[in-house]
């Protein structure tokens, strides 16, 4: 996923609700965050089970 056209598409939805463009950004890099942050353990999640030997697919 691209994260940045998800960090833009929340900061306008944000802007659209009415929030100024400071409270906006946060908002948008605070959701953003949380996304990269999931994406990077189901990623990371896998790969460790199988550096240490056990198959996380079975």
């Amino acid at each position: 996923m691209d994260h940045s056209v998800f960090l833009l598409s929340r900061y306008r939805d944000e802007r659209a609700a009415g929030a100024e463009w400071e409270a906006a950004l946060a908002a948008a890099r605070k959701a953003t965050s949380r996304a990269i942050a999931y994406s990077a353990l189901a990623v990371i999640s896998p790969s460790g089970d199988h550096a240490i030997g056990r198959n996380a697919c079975y």
